[in-house]
């Protein structure tokens, strides 16, 4: 009797384990844990310090949000600041191989389907600190 069960269990284990080997979990944590690093490596400064400096044009950057809930379900949906925004501006500068970014402005606005629309801009530059 004792040898049955343990059979019934090791089946009953082996039938989990193999009906979820073939389950897949889509999910952005990679994703943003290489945004935060790509953004711990890149320092905000102004266009003056800069230019004062040894430095290469990586090109411009933006990262855009658009809240398509209503205002009404921000707690459900909420809307990210502008840091969140300026941390993906980083990213990108990074990604380019820069190390610096000049951040121009971040505007809000109601666009179309987006109850809130941010628009975030900025340059990015390799420079010699």
């Amino acid at each position: 009797m004792l040898r049955l069960n343990s059979v019934l269990i090791l089946l009953m284990l082996s039938v989990v384990v193999l009906g979820c080997s073939s389950l897949r979990f889509n999910t952005n944590v990679l994703e943003i844990g290489e945004r935060k690093v790509r953004a711990s490596k890149v320092e905000v400064y102004s266009q003056q310090f800069v230019f004062n400096r040894e430095y290469t044009n990586v090109g411009n950057v933006s990262a855009t949000y658009c809240h398509d809930a209503p205002l009404s379900q921000q707690d459900i949906k909420p809307i990210p600041s502008d840091d969140v925004l300026i941390k993906s501006l980083k990213a990108q500068v990074q990604s380019r191989g820069g190390n610096a970014l000049v951040f121009h402005q971040c505007r809000r606005s109601n666009s179309g389907q987006c109850s809130v629309f941010i628009d975030c801009t900025g340059t990015g530059y390799s420079i010699d600190v």
